[in-house]
């Protein structure tokens, strides 16, 4: 029982945070809403990603984990279509100049930006789950 409400309460953390990072991840409802996005990323992660795992054991292998990725992008974008208050959109990338070093400036479109929250959302869920060991 200590585990599962250690793991939802790692989810409304990371949740949170993508929310706070990822300028494309647009928020605007209550609390309400937000305990539909971390509930339904909570059961998709106890109930949804041991079952891809298994079925896409030779995939995610050969690919070093990206299955997962992309099974939190389906959760993601699949919430951002029914959940209201929470959008995905578009953001402009403002670049990066250090020296000779450049990243030109770039409009990431809604597809990227959901890859980029499932990518932070796992980076997050991980490190918090470390640092609770």
């Amino acid at each position: 029982m200590k585990k599962l409400i250690l793991r939802l309460l790692i989810t409304t953390v990371a949740v949170f945070t993508i929310f706070y990072i990822v300028p494309g991840m647009v928020f605007t409802g209550g609390i309400i809403e937000f305990g539909k996005i971390v509930g339904a990323l909570f059961v998709a992660g106890l109930l949804l990603k041991p079952i891809v795992k298994i079925i896409s054991l030779p995939i995610e292998v050969a690919t070093l984990g990206l299955v997962g990725v992309f099974t939190d992008t389906i959760v993601l974008w699949l919430l951002s279509r029914f959940v209201d208050g929470f959008t995905v959109t578009s953001f402009w990338f403002s670049g990066i100049r250090q020296g000779p070093f450049l990243i030109a400036p770039i409009e990431i479109p809604a597809v990227l930006t959901l890859l980029i929250a499932a990518a932070m959302l796992g980076f997050v869920g991980t490190v918090l789950y470390w640092l609770t060991k």
